[in-house]
């Protein structure tokens, strides 16, 4: 443990479950009200199972525009417009332990996707970027080293 770095969406796709059998409601469900209508997204899609369950962290849809909200979402702690969407004690967890955000340098930490998708943000700053490509190459280096 520690010393080889293996990616994998398994543990998010099993949260899902989790989440599932203690609420009887599906992830993509659960979010809807406290965290998609609440933030206005226009739209997502969320990939599920064969067997119709979210994947979790894996597969989640999101328009540009969207997914920058969640970028806002943590340089203001938790908070969307005046209303707590999660608790600043979890935005402080993710952030020092690294949860699926990555630090980047300089105050920026980053979540990359499927082809070029990314999703950064400074809360010492004030900014949050997002941007679609279809570019395999593409870096955090294109947004940092500007």
């Amino acid at each position: 443990p520690g010393t080889v770095y293996q990616y994998t969406d398994a543990s998010f796709y099993v949260l899902s479950r989790v989440i599932y059998e203690l609420t009887k409601t599906d992830l993509s469900d659960l979010l809807r009200p406290s965290l998609m209508e609440v933030m206005r997204f226009k739209e997502y899609s969320w990939s599920v199972c064969p067997k119709g369950f979210s994947m979790g962290a894996t597969g989640l849809y999101l328009r540009t525009e969207d997914m920058v909200k969640l970028g806002i979402l943590y340089v203001n702690k938790g908070m969307w417009k005046g209303t707590r969407i999660i608790s600043e004690k979890w935005v402080d967890i993710v952030i020092s332990n690294g949860y699926e955000f990555s630090p980047l340098g300089n105050g920026w930490y980053g979540k990359g996707g499927m082809i070029g998708q990314l999703l950064m943000f400074n809360c010492e700053q004030g900014k949050a970027i997002a941007c679609h490509s279809y570019d395999d190459e593409i870096t955090y280096d294109v947004f940092l080293n500007d």
